[in-house]
């Protein structure tokens, strides 16, 4: 048994008109259509809903609502310096717990965690934050000590700015940190 296809002008000339076809209907619909309302690849051009806004991706890149710097929540302020941000630390004291309630409270709540001591020292010393003189606030930084091993951390600002050691079962004071 012997196959044989014989391809002739006019059965090119249709294949070639065929395959064109086919290109136009595909970048037709790669750049056509009605949604987003811009089409396009560039920043210029693509729409990008943030926060309820839609803008072009390159607005929010310049508005820096994308990247490394993130939408604080309501009570919470944005710790900032040379256009770089930190994070968004609690502007009021959460509660008091152990460390562990506070961890986990922090984290199921805000998907954040409790502030290191050098976040909440450039958070308290540059910023209006309120319920920061009355007591001591736990922080999320974990010490050696000499008599009980390991141990978990505050600090208190009536006390020379210093850090302390409070048992992590212990209920303290202290306020979540929402890393950038």
């Amino acid at each position: 048994m012997k196959l044989e296809v014989t391809i002739g002008n006019q059965q090119l000339m249709f294949l070639a008109v065929f395959l064109a076809a086919l290109l136009i209907v595909g970048l037709a619909g790669a750049y056509g259509g009605s949604s987003p309302i811009q089409m396009g690849h560039s920043a210029g051009e693509l729409e990008v809903t943030v926060g309820g806004s839609t803008m072009t991706l390159q607005q929010a890149i310049d508005s820096r609502l994308l990247g490394n710097k993130i939408a604080c929540p309501s009570g919470f302020t944005s710790i900032e310096s040379q256009g770089r941000q930190l994070g968004c630390i609690q502007n009021s004291e959460e509660g008091s717990g152990t460390i562990y309630d506070a961890t986990s409270n922090c984290f199921s709540k805000y998907g954040g965690r409790l502030p290191f001591f050098s976040e909440l020292y450039i958070a308290m010393a540059n910023y209006n934050l309120n319920d920061e003189r009355d007591d001591r606030e736990r922080i999320g930084d974990w010490f050696m000590t000499n008599v009980v091993g390991v141990d978990c951390g505050g600090m208190d600002f009536d006390d020379a700015n210093v850090m302390w050691t409070l048992g992590c079962k212990t209920n303290a004071a202290y306020r979540c940190f929402i890393p950038a």
